[in-house]
């Protein structure tokens, strides 16, 4: 008796165009990431009644999710004359665009280091208000931070003054309490009149933050300190 033909597996997205498997399969980089990244400072806005700033996220999530689904979906166009498997166009454009998309902030930082132009301490710096927030958050900056391009992170904020000079002083002392500490005045924001005492370089992650703030709370003459995050 002869062998029996060994049995096919159905692709169950064959009756989709190579463009919309692709699509599918490049939204996924965009899902990973809103849930692996976002999600827990969108609940936190949610939680504070921060709908502007939860608004903007999700638009932002919205907007980065169609980019993926484009690129995944261009990926499986041109790779159809390489395999005519839908659910392998999926698969392959899913992690085409979750590798992208956990790079992009490692090939921001490379070219940052062929960058030989000069960046002002200023420039460098996140402005404040005054009450020692951030600005009011942009689509830009959402889709920034979805991305993790953007380098504002968290700050740990601990003082707001009118006067430069106090301002300055409490970061002069703290430097000496602990040079580790690295505070520091920051730009006034454009109509504000306060200037903040930032403590720490940006932190990219809420745990380091949450261990600046706790480092420098020990002070007996730091009386508050917050993390607020910013991102243009």
């Amino acid at each position: 008796m002869g062998k029996k033909p060994a049995a096919v597996t159905p692709d169950p997205l064959a009756h989709w165009h190579p463009f919309w498997c692709g699509a599918a399969g490049g939204s996924m980089g965009s899902l990973g990431q809103f849930f692996g990244t976002t999600a827990p400072d969108f609940v936190e806005r949610m939680l504070t009644f921060d709908s502007r700033g939860a608004m903007i996220q999700f638009s932002s999530f919205i907007i980065c999710t169609i980019g993926f689904a484009f690129v995944g979906g261009v990926a499986a166009y041109f790779l159809q004359s390489k395999t005519q498997n839908r659910g392998s166009l999926f698969l392959i454009a899913a992690v085409f665009t979750s590798v992208g998309v956990q790079a992009l902030p490692t090939v921001k930082k490379v070219l940052k280091l062929v960058d030989v132009s000069p960046i002002s301490v200023a420039y460098a710096q996140a402005p404040l208000t005054a009450s020692g927030s951030c600005p009011p958050i942009t689509i830009v900056g959402g889709i920034k931070q979805f991305l993790r391009l953007d380098e504002n992170g968290y700050r740990v904020v601990v003082g707001s003054f009118q006067s430069h000079g106090d301002a300055l002083a409490l970061a002069n002392k703290i430097n000496a309490a602990d040079a580790t500490l690295h505070a520091f005045v920051a730009d006034k924001y454009p109509g504000n009149d306060f200037y903040a005492v930032v403590v720490g370089p940006p932190s990219t992650t809420l745990e380091d933050a949450n261990k600046i703030q706790s480092k420098v709370l020990k002070f007996d003459f730091i009386h508050d300190a917050f993390i607020s995050h910013c991102f243009l």
